[in-house]
């Protein structure tokens, strides 16, 4: 819930841009019960369990007073609304303010509407038991002891990150980097007084899908006291992994469009001016075989004609697109690592343990050595049934993923993956098939890297479009049904294959970029 239009939509915009398929999803307005983003003037005749209220107004940099521009709520019959909005919630309703309400100064204003706003906000606060947002967060001893060590480590720390009641104990970021990356968690007095077990144990795992902070680190008590040093070198490792991750990114975000290397007389010469936008598809683009054509949705259609497009007045043998994918890529069978016990989950419990430490880091190491690359989430929550759990728990989780090697975890939009040292996932050229009567991996679990090298195979001696292409693709990993799901991130790693260079595609038909050779036929 907003006050205004403006604010409404920019909430939805980043909703549903969301890496989360589940926000997605719940957008729908097919699906029953599921998310919806309203402002005061139009929420009207709606109903959910809890409501999100965003009052989104704050002071101006430098000054003492807030204004007071409430849009309707300033109005006549603004309480009205106010009335409306706040009854919307079945359950609860949760406020989110930058200002105390005592800066709605009634004073200076003398609409029904903002005396009502104040006092349903300091109703709220009381019923809540808690302070104002500027005096509620609840500090420790330890929580000074550990942002005071992050400091002296070089790093950017914010205790007390967060505007609603659920915040970031310690936010920390690299110095060079312009927003906050790393949320610590504590089982401090915030982590105490959340009322349910997934308010203090699935929320802070929410923390990177749904508010996209690169990594949540949990640092829990006895783990402090018997390893300060271990908690602030994993909480550097993961600052500086995001902090890569990053400069990588704007790297890719600035990088120049494809260079077309021209054949002259005098040698080839390499002009940087990106290719012209195409007046008509018949002029650049020639199909490539007669494999029957599905037409691709049309917004991506177009993306992709720009993508491969080339200079329609030079002859087609002068022009390519240098191939920077492996030459050759191998299949291989997929080889997994017998989930022997290690220990008991009184064990497990001991996180504090030294020799308990070691014998997780030791398994890891031979996981990822066998299997890697492999889903970070499937490698921790495998390590942890190890220790004689059915289902593996959060917290246990969390301890687990706090050991797997920072350098060794690459994160994208497709998920966290872990790789073995001896594999470089820019240069890898194989991908793993499923042997026969072993589990076979859900797409999810398999890295996008491994997803392009058989996409590459399936292309060695072939041109297809995109429906057939991604058949053959799944076929690889032992998936005949081919789900919307699956359809898209099968359409992910293609356009990524295409960005990358390693796939040419015409007229909706790919192939693979071979050096040397044209890039129309």
């Amino acid at each position: 819930m907003t006050f205004n239009r403006q604010q409404q939509d920019l909430v939805l915009n980043l909703l549903e841009a969301s890496i989360d398929s589940r926000v997605r999803e719940l957008l729908s307005p097919d699906v029953e019960d599921g998310l919806f983003v309203k402002n005061l003037e139009n929420v009207q005749g709606d109903e959910r369990d809890v409501i999100l209220f965003s009052t989104a107004l704050s002071k101006p940099t430098g000054k003492d007073q807030l204004p007071l521009n409430f849009g309707p709520l300033s109005r006549s019959g603004g309480e009205k609304r106010l009335n409306v909005a706040v009854t919307r919630a079945k359950r609860k309703v949760v406020m989110f303010s930058s200002f105390d309400p005592s800066d709605i100064d009634l004073n200076r204003t003398s609409a029904v509407g903002l005396a009502h706003l104040r006092g349903y906000m300091e109703a709220a606060i009381a019923g809540n038991g808690s302070a104002t947002p500027s005096s509620s967060r609840q500090t420790n001893m330890v929580e000074t002891d550990i942002a005071e060590a992050l400091r002296s480590a070089g790093l950017d720390v914010q205790p007390a990150f967060g505007m609603s009641e659920f915040c970031v104990d310690i936010a920390v970021k690299a110095p060079s980097s312009p927003t906050w990356q790393i949320a610590v968690m504590l089982d401090g007095p915030r982590w105490r007084s959340r009322a349910t077990v997934t308010d203090r144990d699935v929320m802070p795992s929410l923390l990177e899908s749904m508010m996209g902070w690169d990594e949540v680190v949990r640092v829990w008590l006895p783990s402090w006291i018997n390893d300060r040093e271990g908690n602030v070198q994993t909480i550097a490792d993961a600052v500086a992994a995001a902090e890569a991750e990053r400069i990588a990114r704007e790297a890719v975000a600035e990088r120049d469009e494809p260079t077309l290397e021209v054949a002259t007389a005098d040698g080839p010469e390499v002009s940087h001016e990106p290719a012209p936008e195409p007046t008509s598809l018949d002029e650049v683009l020639v199909p490539a075989s007669t494999v029957p054509i599905v037409e691709a949705r049309p917004e991506r259609r177009q993306s992709l004609r720009v993508a491969s497009a080339v200079v329609a007045d030079l002859p087609p043998s002068p022009v390519r697109l240098l191939d920077s994918g492996p030459a050759e890529v191998t299949p291989s069978p997929y080889v997994s690592v017998e989930d022997t016990p290690l220990g008991s989950r009184d064990e497990l419990m001991m996180h504090q343990s030294s020799p308990l430490r070691a014998k997780i880091r030791s398994a890891l190491e031979e996981t990822v050595r066998v299997e890697g690359p492999i889903h970070l989430d499937q490698l921790c929550a495998r390590l942890v049934r190890r220790f004689n759990y059915g289902r593996a728990r959060a917290n246990q989780t969390d301890f687990v993923r706090m050991l797997v090697p920072r350098h060794q975890i690459r994160r994208g939009d497709l998920g966290a993956f872990v790789w073995p040292d001896d594999k470089d996932p820019h240069t890898w050229a194989s991908f793993r098939r499923p042997a026969p009567d072993e589990r076979k991996r859900p797409a999810s679990e398999i890295p996008p890297e491994e997803i392009v090298n058989a996409l590459l195979y399936c292309l060695e001696d072939a041109q297809l479009d995109v429906e057939h292409l991604t058949r053959a693709m799944y076929q690889q990993f032992g998936m005949t049904r081919i789900t919307d799901g699956l359809r898209e991130r099968a359409q992910a790693c293609i356009d990524r294959a295409v960005s990358d260079q390693k796939v040419t595609v015409m007229a909706d038909v790919y192939s693979r970029t071979r050096p040397g050779t044209p890039d129309c036929r």
